[in-house]
């Protein structure tokens, strides 16, 4: 899955700038131009410990996680830089003792299928940086099993919805994202309603 996700995220992006120039005879302009957004989701976040060889339980958490972006909309596809906290993981193993913040700041590019319609579906993909950062007694536990936790990663991840317009600069909406928060099997699966302002 992780392979398939490193592959389909890029490609994704590559489609959707590929379209940005078919579709540039046909934008109205008015649906160019910047935006911000803000999400409301429920987000399940999980970083298990597959490299060792103890049956450990694994750093979770499930809730809300808050998200905004900034971005801009050519039309057909639109990019944006975003920032996400997915709160503070914690494990039900006793052995695990102690306190993961997670957030990450990305960059998501998605192609609308009916990007002039009052409905409109879309599909992206995301690259991200994400900061891990444990507590001292985090820390320590995890050392006592022999598993150092890295404090950044790269991921990439999958995000698609729908949203409706509103009025002409405002739209809301549904979303679905799943990410792949590093190299080690972190990972969140969420969704939730979407706000998006244009200007």
């Amino acid at each position: 899955m992780k392979k398939t996700l490193f592959v389909l995220a890029p490609s994704l992006m590559l489609v959707a700038a590929a379209h940005a120039d078919n579709f540039d005879n046909t934008i109205n302009t008015n649906n160019k131009g910047i935006y911000v957004s803000a999400n409301a989701n429920f987000a399940r976040t999980e970083m298990p410990f597959d490299s060792v060889d103890a049956d450990l339980q694994p750093l979770e958490r499930s809730g809300f996680t808050p998200a905004i972006a900034l971005g801009y909309d050519f039309g057909p596809v639109r990019s944006e830089i975003n920032y996400e906290d997915l709160g503070t993981l914690t494990s039900s193993d006793p052995y695990i003792k102690g306190n993961l913040k997670v957030k990450n700041v990305g960059i998501t590019t998605v192609y609308n299928f009916r990007h002039q319609a009052d409905i409109q579906p879309y599909v992206g993909g995301r690259v991200m940086y994400t900061q891990f950062k444990a507590d001292d007694q985090l820390t320590q536990s995890l050392a006592n099993q022999g598993i150092e936790l890295k404090s950044n990663h790269m991921g990439l991840g999958v995000v698609g919805g729908v949203e409706y317009k509103v009025i002409d600069n405002l739209l809301v909406g549904v979303n679905a994202n799943w990410d792949l928060l590093s190299g080690d099997p972190a990972n969140s699966l969420g969704g939730g309603l979407t706000l998006r302002a244009k200007f």
